[in-house]
């Protein structure tokens, strides 16, 4: 069946990017902005049907100029991730057990098959909430990138995955906030203040966060020891696997959503922008 997919296109707290405070669906690569290139990906993805792109009035333009034959919807951002998944939710009428698929605006070199790859295998899915990892095929065709990529790699079972920015799942999603966003905030500290902070969010949670401190421990240890001798071959041991972190994560949310995580073996999706070094790293590749 078609889906619509909702672009995450910028939040008030978060609209400012690393270059001149240009909001990340805005910025050029290879003569076309994030949200231009994302769109024309979408255009190719059978799977799809609609867009909503939840972000500021100042995409209008680059929306009119980059709408082809599938509708788009802008909506206003909020002020934070939930915020804005919220008014995806809201612009698009599905029935409480329907999926949404979201993907966030900085991901410039998705490719339509990587779309109808993560559909196909959200549908085969027995879970009802669905984010997509890669691992393995990120080191061929962009392999100049994955250095700027080591410290945001999640190493589990089956070696270093990144995250490809897809998501779908039903509305109860939006239950979960009091995990996905302090999650979210954790992400973007620093060592030292990321340990602090994510224990805060364990002993807030209480006993339902075990689960998930076993595997942040083992996590923690694997992603050390892959920073340090980028040799997965010394760690398979240590490291979680992928259903044994889908499952503290849906032990985190209470059963509100089943988890599951989804390796779509992506070559474009798992790159997004997040620092300066991402962004020069993939002008350069784009320039070559």
């Amino acid at each position: 069946m078609p889906y619509t997919l909702a672009i995450l296109a910028g939040d008030r707290y978060r609209e400012a990017f690393l270059v001149d405070g240009v909001n990340k669906a805005l910025l050029t690569f290879g003569g076309r902005s994030c949200l231009e290139r994302l769109i024309a990906a979408v255009e190719q993805a059978p799977s799809f049907e609609a867009m909503v792109v939840v972000g500021p009035p100042a995409l209008d333009p680059v929306i009119d100029h980059a709408r082809g034959s599938k509708p788009v919807k802008r909506v206003d951002q909020g002020i934070s991730l939930m915020d804005n998944m919220r008014r995806a939710y809201d612009a698009v009428e599905l029935d409480a057990s329907e999926q949404l698929f979201l993907t966030t605006v900085d991901i410039p070199l998705v490719l339509p098959g990587e779309f109808e790859r993560f559909v196909s295998l959200v549908e085969e899915s027995p879970a009802n909430a669905i984010v997509a990892f890669a691992s393995g095929s990120w080191h061929t065709q962009h392999g100049g990138l994955a250095q700027h990529y080591q410290r945001s790699m999640i190493v589990a079972r089956g070696g270093p995955y990144l995250m490809g920015n897809l998501f779908a799942g039903p509305r109860a999603v939006l239950q979960c906030g009091e995990i996905l966003e302090p999650a979210r905030n954790v992400r973007k500290q620093s060592k030292f203040s990321n340990v602090l902070r994510a224990f805060r969010i364990f002993v807030f949670l209480g006993p339902r966060a075990g689960p998930a401190i076993v595997v942040w421990l083992r996590s923690t240890a694997a992603r050390w020891l892959w920073l340090r001798h980028r040799d997965y071959s010394r760690i398979p041991w240590i490291a979680p696997g992928l259903r044994q972190l889908a499952r503290a994560t849906t032990k985190l949310v209470r059963g509100k959503v089943e988890v599951g995580i989804v390796d779509i073996g992506a070559e474009g999706a798992c790159f997004d922008l997040d620092d300066t070094e991402q962004y020069e790293a993939m002008q350069q590749l784009l320039k070559a």
